[in-house]
């Protein structure tokens, strides 16, 4: 009798601890529920992936859900995470991360250039070519065959400046300025048409007239490097080089300027570099520049 009861217990006590054994349960979904905080990197600065801030959404065939950071993830062999971001070239990459072969989770980040930031030492003003006389506001005939005016440019907002050789005047306020060897000089054109056309012309070399020669003649002269009591002409294409320095230009009426009802915007500026210009529309963003508005006086 006393085998039969300990019997029954032991059978008892094996079906209690079959019915407490939980059931197994398997990973069936994996979900990004946030991206990484930085998506962002900076070509040639950054050098690898930040998880941080990422985090995947884990439900179990239980129904059980969990939240794991992505940091986590990061050397754990049960994950494969693509690693095609090269950090050395812009664009826009995709990280995919995949476990057990068949859940995969992806999101995208951005290798860009560096915030622009403008450190131009230049202060440059836009001066009439004959008085020297700092301008801002002036006028001209915007005429066929009728110059509308020279403009040059100084490293200065001074009111007036000497009178002498352009030669001589010119480098006591450029050359005075440290770091200027590195600059270069552009101008920049706008007006508007009586058609509505609005016109926008960069001109950093002589080419760069050709687009508006029709609506108006641009000149742009190198007064600088030119030996003294020496006559010297415009800039043509085949003569500009390193050293070249455009300080001055001059408009010119021509068949089509009748066509200009608009003040002329005549902006002057220096760069030193293709990241002195918008990498979208390639106008210049700097903090180098000046404009005159010559207004039309006929």
């Amino acid at each position: 009798m006393k085998r039969i009861i300990i019997s029954i217990l032991l059978v008892i006590s094996l079906l209690g601890l079959s019915s407490c054994k939980e059931t197994p349960k398997t990973l069936v979904k994996m979900e990004l529920l946030h991206q990484p905080t930085k998506l962002i990197y900076i070509v040639n600065q950054d050098t690898q992936l930040d998880l941080r801030g990422g985090y995947l959404l884990f439900t179990y065939s239980n129904n059980e859900t969990a939240e794991i950071p992505l940091s986590l993830i990061d050397g754990d062999p049960s994950f494969v995470m693509s690693d095609n971001v090269d950090f050395g070239n812009i664009g826009t990459y995709l990280v995919e991360i995949v476990r057990m072969g068949d859940l995969k989770v992806s999101f995208e980040v951005e290798v860009q250039e560096p915030p622009y930031q403008d450190n131009n030492p230049i202060t440059i003003g836009i001066y009439n070519d004959e008085t020297r006389v700092l301008l801002s506001e002036t006028s001209g005939i915007f005429k066929n065959e009728v110059d509308v005016g020279v403009y040059s440019a100084f490293a200065s907002r001074e009111e007036k400046l000497p009178s002498g050789y352009f030669q001589k005047v010119w480098p006591t306020y450029w050359d005075a300025i440290e770091g200027s060897v590195d600059y270069k000089l552009g101008y920049e054109l706008s007006f508007t048409l009586s058609s509505g056309e609005k016109i926008d012309q960069m001109i950093l070399s002589p080419k760069d007239t050709a687009p508006i020669f029709d609506l108006i003649e641009v000149y742009i002269y190198d007064d600088v490097n030119q030996p003294l009591n020496h006559w010297y002409s415009h800039l043509l294409e085949k003569q500009m080089t390193e050293k070249t320095v455009i300080t001055s230009i001059k408009l010119h009426g021509c068949a089509g300027t009748k066509d200009i009802v608009s003040p002329i915007i005549l902006t002057v500026f220096t760069y030193n570099g293709d990241e002195d210009f918008d990498p979208i529309t390639h106008k210049y963003r700097g903090i180098g520049s000046y404009s005159i508005t010559i207004n039309k006086s006929n």
